[in-house]
Formats: structure tokens, C-alpha cells, sequence
């Protein structure tokens, strides 16, 4: 026994056993040589082992025979080093193995032998080519299954071309939503769709055309790079670069994790078309919100005939009463149950009109005396609506003081004003299902809508005179000198009687008739007013002479004697209102769930405005022709309300006493407080406001028979009028929202060029630049010296711009990527990422200003950039 054969048993009780030590590795040698004997494996030895023990199959390198193989790049060249050892090479060009070393024999002159451990863990260990491909040799044993080119009828195509149908059709849908704008009157609160399930249903489409999109776009890149790398007639290829757009559109934040796929392939066409897909998908969902979900906004003005409820006539007392809300029925006290609840509602109504307007002159500028500055009237209707009484002029009612002297000894200061009101009906046919407007509470409480509706407006003219005592003589039946009848107030007006320098009903004519135009050549109804007695200071009394017939009812007060005042004795004031309904002015109507608001706008006869009443009936009764005769009766017991009347007893109102104090005593406005015209036209605003309740929207009354119409439902008359509506609607609700119709145009746009390619095209190639199917690829294609120590950490840099095509070989399809070559300071493909043609351009460019400064720098930014 030799030396060797002495020291080997003692070397393996040393040494642990070789199975040990790969089960530590994770390594099943059994396994491996059993499998390698079953293929039929046969192996090249690694190094010269001094001996082998070829029954036992293991054996315990020395020192000098590590468990090291020969490094697996030896003797690469570009080409794929497949086979039993290093020395076998497949060229991508041939079909058969060449053999670089004719010392080392074939696999096949050799019968299979039984390979050692030490051998199979040295495979494992090292990764080496050999252990790797083993007898696998991908030319013979991987054929393709499918050809990488075919016909439009695989169920991908047909799937990927209906996504692209589906996409195109919805996002041209919604790009014409979102340009149009369309309203969608079905949207409500408690209609089929609320805003809530069009919202949810928006963003679902949204959605689906943002993953179609992306998906459609991938596909139309996949096609083009696939056709690029293996058309026969285009050699360029495809890079890593190109390849790499696919994960810009799924995952955008690789073009910066990523930027030198960017840096390569960016200002390409498909770059181009890559990162704005990205964008676009990117912003997609938000852009449908914006400008396709339906959102509450207004529509434009535009003109919808409106249809209002008539039952009685402009100011008709008896309707009023029957409409005033009381919770005493006729039987209980049938003799005046509406005069004791109109009388309430006057007063409730006046006094609130009337304090709100001097709370707002309390807070209004001290030098208001242009017709804009001074504040206008108000009221409340309905405990909803804010009514809004602009104060008119020129030929309604010139609102002015003015001064007139008469004979040279009597001084009148005359005040004129006009407020003008809206029309209630308009209101009321706002919210009647007849005219189907969307109101608030449909809208989840959220909507608004306004109505200018072309309609007469009522006009309350007051006309107040301040005078001498001694000019109101003529008008007080107290003061005739053929009457020493002391006034009963109980049996007033029934006391009065005429006498011969007082003969009714003109009173044998006054100093004050051209002022109030009394007289019969103003008409045979313009009588002056007889008044029982003279008030005290801060006292007023009303007429009750009146009837039917005069257009008028009048105030006579008396104000505080003040010494100081230039004209102490001018401290008495007549005053005359009148009503009529002006085509000069049109109603407007807000309604939303704070609140509604009604308003009425005005003009003159040389300012029309297209809504006046005027406009719509251009011979419509003006001025004069409208006065009403009906309306004395409704303010004679609003005065009776407000206790204007108590003076005839010496009551002393407090509203009495306010109203004596705003007499002018100057032929000019007090810039500090309202004057007494103004302030009883706002509180006799309220008549105005149920005079024209359920009136027609004419100025007169043409229906036969009684005032009151007996069919408790009315009827409607028509009226003009445009409306403004706060509805569900797209196209966006904020200027900067226009900006995404870019991004809805682009996502359509694309659609539509994805579409024309798959049509246009009829043959359908599988897409190399899916993960699963590049893998494929990738692993059963020979190396590439081009990628030389990218296996670890990946492609970096230049690595972008290897440029790799598609071959075949007997139906084996690989890449390649052509030989190495030195260009423009960096290894590169055969053919190179966006071609040769853009290099060449590039030197061109190079060469024109080569030895420029500028030229120099950019040249060694450029080079910086590689080299990073």
C-alpha cells in the first residue's frame, strides 16, 4: 500500500463528508447526479485531477485542487457560449457548434460517465456556462411554439382592438360633454339619478377609459417595437431605452428613478407619444371630474316663457281679505273678520317695512342726496323673500323738492317721489309646477335660479306740500266760517255738509290746485279732500271723504313750532299718494334655500331695457291711464292701521310723531334723514305687495263679470321672461379648470391614432417587450458582450442605446445585438439607439463649430454625462 492509499483513510475522518457539506450549501447531490445521469450529461473537466475514485464518486481535493472553475466569460466574443465546455461556441449565424479547441472532444465521442461531488458542487458554486446551459442547447430544444407574426385573430388582438373601440368612444364622449357643457335637468334630489350616483358613475368611466388608455397605448408600442426589431427590411432594432417606455405610462416615476431610458429615447417619436400617454393617464380622472362630472352651476340667460295664476283684480280689497290668513272663520265673526285681519297685517307689515328702512338710514352715509346714495325701499313678503322697491324719477314722478311761490306772500315746498315695486305674481309663478323650474330643495338645498319676468310694475306716487296753516283752511270743515258744528268723530263723514263757499265737490276751488291738480279740467274725479279738523303738533289725520272713483287718499299733519327756523309757520304738510302700474320697470326673482329675494328694476322712456314691460307690449297703457281706483280703498284702512288717523282725536302716535319731523322745511333734500314723501312711501309698501297679489301681469283687467273670478283655481296668463338656473351641469365650474380640456383632447387624440394603427395594419405581432415574453427571450439568447457586467446591477448609461434585434433560427427566436464597435467614445451595437442616422447628425452638427467655445463646452457636458 502506497502512501497515498495510507493517508486516505485518515484524511476522510478528518474531513467532513463532501454530502455534508453541500446539504449545508442547500445543494441535493444525489439528486444532481441522478439527474445528470438520466439526461445523460456528460462533462469536460474543470482542472487536471490527479485522481479520481470512479466507483465511489466522491473524492477530497488537496491544497492545489480548489473547488474553483475557470471563469465563465473566457473566450466570449459576443456569440453565446452554449455546449460542455468554454471552448464550444454558437454562432447566432450557423447551425451547428464549431469547436475553438480540437484538443478537447465532443461531447458526443464520449459515453456519459458519473460526475463527482466535488465537480457538481464546484457547478453550483461558481455558476459557470456549463452548469448553467448544461446539455440544453437552445437552437435544437427551444423552437417556438407560435409564430412571433400573424394575423389579426388571436384573442388578444380582437381584445386589445376593442379596448381601443371602447376608449375612443367615451373619451370623444367626454371631451364633447366637457366642450359643450350640456345641463342635465334629471339630476334632483329625488329624481331617477341623484348627484351623488352621477358623480360615482363619471368617475367609473373615467377610470375605465384611463386603464383602456394605457392599456391601448402599451399595446400600440409594443406592436412598433416589436415590428422594428424584427422587420427584415428595418435593421435599426430596438434599445433598452425604447423598451423601457413601457414603464414610463404604467409607473411615470421611473422616468426619473430611471432617467437615462429618458436621456435615449426621450425625443423619439414613441418617447415623445410615451411621455405625454403618461401625463395624460396621470391626469385623466381629474380632468373628468373637473369638467365632466356633473356640478351645480349657472346656465346662461336664456328666454322661457312663464305662466302665472290670476283670481282678482289689482288691488282688490275683498280678495285681500279673503287671503289673509286668520284663524277666525266668517261664521265667528262674519261682520269683520278680513277688515280686523287686514288691519293686522298692515300694521305688521308697515312697521317692519318701515323700521328695517330707518335702521338702514341709521347706517347709511351722512351725505346722501343723489338718487343712487339715498337707500331705496324695503319689505318682507312672506316671511321668505327680501323685497327690494328702487325709488324712480323723471317722467314717473320727478323725485325732487322744489320751491313755489304764490302771490308773492305764500311760500309751498313741494317734495315728489315715486317707489316703484315688483310684481308678487312673479314669485308665485316661479315656484308653480306649471312652468317646471328646478327649485332649491331639489338641489339638495344648494340651488339658485333668477327670473326677470316682463311685467308691470306697481308705482306708489307721494306728493307732500309743506304749507301755512292758513292755506289749509279751505280744506278743513271745522274752519268754515257757515259751520259752528263741533266734529263727532263717531258719525264722520257723515257729519260733513257743503256749503256755498265750499260747494262739493271742488270747494269752489283752492290756492292748492295746480299742486295736487284738483279741479275739473284735471277730470271730473279730482276733487280736493275735506278733513273734520286741524291736528296739533305731531298729529296727523287721514281723508275719509273719499269715493270710488278719486285716485288719491291724503295725509294732513302738523309738525314742531321752532322759533329759530327761517319759516317757523311753515311746521303743517298735505300729503297725496296714488298708485299705478308703470311699463317702464321689470321684476326680477332670486330664489335659493337662504332665502329669496325680489326686486324691482326700473328705467325710463328714453332707457329701455329689453325685459321692461314696455319692450314686450310697446302700446301698453302709461302714466295717468293706469292710476287705480281700486287701491284708495286698500290704503284708507292701512292708515286707519297705522293710527295715522288719531290726530282727528288728539291720539298723539308715536308714528305720528316720527312722520311730522321729517317735513321739509327747506326747498331741499336732508342729507341726514329721509323726508316725509320718502318715508310714507315706504311704509305704505306693503299695500303694493298685496294688491298684486294673484293680479294679472297686465295693467288692467279684461276678464267680464266680477272683480274676484268664481273659479278658486284662477287662470294663467302668459308673460315673458328669461331665467337663470343653478342646475347640474358639465363643463366645469372654475376658470382654471378650462386647462384640462388639453388633457381630455390628447387622451381622445391618441385614441383615435391607436385605432387607425390597429386598422391599418393586418398583421398582429407578439409583443417582445412584455416582462413574461422578454424573459422568454432573454434567457434563451446567446450573451452579449455588449452587456458585459450588467448581470448584476443591471444597465447603466450607454448600456440604453444598445440597439437588439430579432432573430430566427429553424423557429428558435432570439436577440442579438451585432458586434461590438468603438463610436463616439462608448461601446455600442451594430445599430444604436434612435440609429445611425441620429449619431451621424450629431457629428455633423459637432463639426460645424468644432472649435468654437461653445462648442468646447457642451462637448465636455456631453462627455461628463457619459461617463456618469
Amino acid at each position: 500500500m502506497d502512501e497515498t492509499s495510507r493517508r486516505e483513510p485518515a484524511d476522510r475522518a478528518q474531513s467532513p463528508p463532501l454530502a455534508d457539506i453541500a446539504s449545508g450549501l442547500g445543494i441535493d447531490i444525489t439528486s444532481a447526479n441522478r439527474e445528470s445521469q438520466d439526461a445523460g450529461l456528460g462533462h469536460t473537466p474543470l482542472r487536471t485531477v490527479s485522481s479520481i475514485e470512479d466507483t465511489a464518486g466522491d473524492w477530497t481535493p488537496d491544497a492545489s485542487q480548489p473547488f474553483v472553475s475557470p471563469s465563465s466569460l473566457d473566450g466570449l466574443s459576443g456569440s453565446t457560449q452554449y455546449g460542455f465546455s468554454p471552448a464550444s461556441t454558437f454562432s447566432p449565424h450557423t447551425k451547428y457548434y464549431s469547436k475553438q479547441s480540437p484538443s478537447i472532444a465532443s461531447p458526443s465521442t464520449h459515453a456519459p460517465r458519473v460526475e463527482s461531488q466535488a465537480s457538481l458542487l464546484s457547478k453550483h458554486h461558481s455558476a459557470s456556462l456549463n452548469s448553467a446551459y448544461g446539455e440544453f442547447v437552445a437552437q435544437h430544444k427551444c423552437p417556438s411554439m407560435r409564430s412571433i407574426k400573424g394575423p389579426r385573430k388571436t384573442w388578444m388582438s380582437i381584445l386589445t382592438i376593442c379596448l381601443s373601440v371602447y376608449s375612443t368612444a367615451v373619451s370623444g364622449l367626454f371631451f364633447f360633454i366637457a366642450v359643450v357643457g350640456p345641463s342635465y335637468p334629471g339630476i334632483r334630489t329625488n329624481g331617477r339619478i341623484t348627484a351623488s350616483s352621477a358623480a360615482f358613475l363619471t368617475t367609473i368611466l373615467a377610470k375605465t377609459v384611463e386603464l383602456s388608455f394605457v392599456t391601448i397605448i402599451i399595446a400600440l408600442l409594443g406592436q412598433e417595437l416589436s415590428r422594428k426589431a424584427s422587420s427584415i427590411h428595418r435593421r435599426s432594432g430596438v434599445t433598452l431605452a425604447q423598451l423601457s417606455m413601457r414603464n414610463w405610462i404604467t409607473q411615470p416615476g421611473t422616468m426619473i428613478s430611471r432617467w437615462e431610458s429618458v436621456r435615449y429615447a426621450g425625443l423619439t417619436t414613441l418617447g415623445v407619444v410615451s411621455i405625454v400617454a403618461a401625463v395624460l393617464a396621470m391626469l385623466y380622472t381629474s380632468a373628468a371630474t373637473a369638467l365632466v362630472q356633473p356640478r351645480l352651476k349657472f346656465g346662461d340667460w336664456k328666454v322661457n316663457p312663464m305662466q302665472g295664476n290670476v283670481r282678482a283684480s289689482f288691488a282688490n280689497k275683498y280678495h285681500i281679505g279673503e287671503k289673509c290668513p286668520s284663524p277666525l272663520s266668517k261664521a265667528m265673526d262674519s261682520g269683520a273678520r278680513e277688515e280686523t285681519c287686514v288691519s293686522i297685517e298692515h300694521a305688521a307689515m308697515g312697521y317692519h317695512n318701515y323700521y328695517s328702512y330707518l335702521e338702514l338710514w341709521s347706517k347709511a352715509s351722512k351725505n346722501s342726496l343723489a338718487f343712487g346714495e339715498r337707500p331705496n325701499g324695503t319689505a318682507v313678503l312672506n316671511n321668505d323673500t327680501t323685497v327690494t322697491a328702487p325709488w324712480v324719477g323723471n317722467r314717473l314722478g320727478p323725485r325732487a323738492a322744489f320751491e313755489q311761490v304764490y302771490n308773492e306772500t305764500e311760500t309751498v315746498i313741494v317734495n315728489n317721489v315715486s317707489l316703484a315695486f315688483p310684481h308678487t305674481g312673479v314669485a308665485s309663478a316661479a315656484k308653480d309646477k306649471i312652468n317646471n323650474i328646478m327649485q332649491p330643495e331639489d338641489l339638495d338645498g344648494m340651488g339658485v335660479y333668477l327670473v326677470n319676468a316682463s311685467v308691470p310694475s306697481p308705482v306708489i306716487h307721494v306728493r307732500c306740500a309743506t304749507v301755512s296753516e292758513k292755506m289749509l283752511d279751505p280744506l278743513v270743515s271745522s274752519r268754515w266760517n257757515e259751520i259752528n258744528e263741533t266734529v263727532n268723530g263717531t258719525s264722520w263723514p257723515d257729519q260733513l255738509r257743503y256749503t256755498d263757499n265750499h260747494s262739493y265737490p271742488f270747494l269752489g276751488g283752492t290756492e292748492l290746485d295746480d299742486v295736487f291738480e284738483w279741479g275739473e279740467k284735471y277730470g271730473p274725479a279730482s276733487w280736493p279732500p275735506v278733513f273734520p279738523n286741524m291736528p296739533d303738533e305731531y298729529n296727523t289725520v287721514t281723508n275719509q271723504t273719499s269715493t270710488y272713483g278719486r285716485t288719491s287718499i291724503y295725509v294732513l299733519g302738523k309738525g314742531p313750532y321752532d322759533k329759530s327756523d327761517k319759516n317757523p309757520d311753515l311746521n303743517n304738510f298735505l300729503c297725496q299718494m296714488q298708485v299705478s302700474q308703470t311699463p317702464y320697470c321689470y321684476t326680477t326673482y332670486q330664489a335659493s334655500a337662504q332665502g329669496a329675494t325680489l326686486e324691482a328694476v326700473c328705467g325710463d322712456e328714453d332707457n329701455w331695457h329689453e325685459m321692461q314691460y314696455i319692450a314686450s307690449v310697446p302700446d301698453s297703457l302709461t302714466h295717468n291711464e293706469t292710476r287705480s281706483k281700486d287701491w284708495p280703498s286698500v290704503a284708507g284702512q292701512w292708515a286707519l292701521a297705522l293710527a295715522l288717523n288719531d290726530g282727528s282725536f288728539g291720539g298723539k302716535s308715536s308714528n305720528a310723531r316720527l312722520l311730522t319731523q321729517l317735513l321739509l322745511r327747506e326747498p331741499e333734500l336732508d342729507p341726514a334723514k329721509p323726508s316725509l314723501a320718502e318715508a310714507l312711501a315706504v311704509l305704505a309698501g306693503c299695500t303694493l305687495l298685496q294688491s298684486t297679489l294673484d293680479a294679472p301681469f297686465v295693467p288692467y283687467w279684461e276678464y267680464t263679470g266680477e272683480t274676484i273670478l268664481e273659479d278658486p283655481a284662477g287662470v294663467y296668463e302668459p308673460f315673458n321672461a328669461t331665467l337663470r338656473a343653478q342646475q347640474y351641469a358639465s363643463g366645469g365650474s372654475e376658470p382654471y379648470q378650462k386647462a384640462f380640456h388639453v388633457v381630455l383632447l390628447g387622451v381622445f387624440a391618441l385614441n383615435v391614432v391607436a385605432l387607425l394603427y390597429f386598422a391599418l395594419h393586418k398583421t398582429w405581432y407578439t409583443d417582445f417587450s412584455e416582462p413574461p415574453n422578454l424573459f422568454s427571450l432573454a434567457v434563451n439568447s446567446p450573451p452579449s458582450e455588449a452587456f458585459a457586467g450588467c448581470c448584476g446591477t443591471g444597465p447603466q448609461g450607454r448600456d440604453y442605446r444598445v440597439a437588439w434585434t430579432l432573430e430566427q433560427d429553424d423557429g428558435h427566436v432570439f436577440v442579438h445585438s451585432g458586434g461590438r464597435r468603438e463610436g463616439d467614445g462608448g461601446v455600442v451595437g451594430a445599430g444604436v439607439g434612435g440609429g445611425g442616422g441620429w449619431l451621424q447628425r450629431r457629428k455633423a452638427w459637432r463639426s460645424l463649430g468644432a472649435g468654437s467655445p461653445v462648442a468646447q463646452r457642451l462637448g465636455k457636458l456631453r462627455r461628463w454625462s457619459r461617463e456618469v
